[in-house]
Formats: structure tokens, C-alpha cells, sequence
């Protein structure tokens, strides 16, 4: 272990070992077919991020494995706006991919499981586009933002709009999980939300290991 809690796996690749108690966690509150598909369909998003990032030269740091997603630090200053736009969108684009050609198979193959696939994907896709920091979507709205205004200008504006959709998306997350009943599937989803909200704001910047 390199620091409390974290697995160094290689010189790259970190795991968190509270990560192995989240997934035994998940895996024993759902069924192991669907659990594995979910898990699949988030790899594939993470995937993606590590392709486009690799097909254009960025230099990748680290990627660290945490109980509530996965964090990709990467050297993006030689990439141009548009590449790195599409490195930030690339996984919501692969599960957009997904959920599309699962649904055409389920027109010729109906099945539950492929269903499942569909929506696992439409969900990760749709949750990550999220305009908040730790999310693509966060991110994505962050380089639109610096692209188009001067960095004094930026940051403000990006700050502000980063404040209130946290709570706006968190007192919707509230809304949701009261209606719900408070189904545990619900307060799982939106533990993982609040963490990965202000993930960033506790993050210690990542240096070259």
C-alpha cells in the first residue's frame, strides 16, 4: 500500500481496498448476471475515456479505482479544445453507442439481460452528463466555459453554475429518494452522487509517480 486505504497495483494503476467492499456489497444486494453487466457497461465507459485519451497522445499518470468511480488523471496540456471535449465526452458517447445498437439487438433478439444492458448504458450515459465537476458532463461544461471566456471570467461563472447545480441536483437526489420509499438501490445511487459531488473539492491534485 502507498497510503492509507490504496493498492498499488503498478506504477499506474491504484485501487482503493475499501473498493473490494463495495463490490461485494453490490454484488450481494443484486443477482450476478445483472451485477456483472452493470460493471461491464462501466468499465466500457472508463474504456473509452482511456482510448480516445491514448489515440491522442495524452500522457496517462494514473488511474486510481475508488468505491464510487474511477479517476483518470491525465497530462491533457498538449491536446487541442476539441480533442479534449471529445476524451471528456468519449464514455457517455460509448454508452450512447451501447444502449443504441442493444436496442436494435432486441428487436431480433428479445431478452432481459439485453434490456438490462440497454438501460444500464442509457443510465451511466445520462447520470454522467450531470453538469457538476466530478461528472463528464461537469467537466465538458468547465472546457466550454474557459474556451469561450477570459480565466477571471471563467472561473467565476464556472463556480457558480458548479454550486447550484450541486444543490439543485442534490435536493432533486432528496426528492427522488423520499418518493422512492427510500429504496436502497435509490440511496446507493445517490450516496455515490453526493460523494462524487464534492470528490473534487478533497481531491489532492495528482503528480507524476
Amino acid at each position: 500500500m502507498n497510503s492509507f486505504g490504496m493498492i498499488r497495483v503498478s506504477e499506474k494503476l491504484h485501487i482503493s481496498i475499501f473498493s473490494f467492499f463495495a463490490l461485494l456489497f453490490f454484488f450481494s444486494g443484486q443477482g450476478f448476471a445483472y451485477s456483472l453487466l452493470f460493471l461491464t457497461s462501466a468499465l466500457l465507459h472508463e474504456a473509452s475515456h482511456l482510448l480516445f485519451l491514448h489515440r491522442y497522445g495524452a500522457k496517462i499518470r494514473s488511474v486510481t479505482l475508488y468505491p464510487f468511480g474511477v479517476d483518470i488523471c491525465a497530462d491533457t496540456s498538449r491536446l487541442s479544445y476539441k480533442k479534449e471535449l471529445i476524451c471528456t465526452l468519449a464514455g457517455c458517447l460509448a454508452n450512447a453507442f451501447l444502449a443504441a445498437t442493444s436496442c436494435l439487438a432486441l428487436y431480433f433478439y428479445p431478452s432481459v439481460h439485453l434490456l438490462f444492458f440497454m438501460l444500464c448504458n442509457t443510465f451511466l450515459g445520462v447520470f454522467n452528463l450531470i453538469p457538476l465537476s466530478f461528472f463528464d458532463g461537469g467537466k465538458a461544461l468547465r472546457l466550454i466555459i474557459y474556451d469561450r471566456f477570459d480565466i477571471d471570467r471563467a472561473f467565476y461563472i464556472h463556480k457558480a453554475l458548479d454550486i447550484a447545480s450541486a444543490v439543485t441536483f442534490l435536493c432533486f437526489s432528496f426528492f427522488i429518494m423520499a418518493g422512492s420509499d427510500f429504496n436502497l438501490s435509490v440511496i446507493c445511487v445517490v450516496i455515490y452522487a453526493s460523494l462524487s459531488t464534492f470528490a473534487l473539492y478533497i481531491k489532492i491534485p495528482c503528480r507524476e509517480p
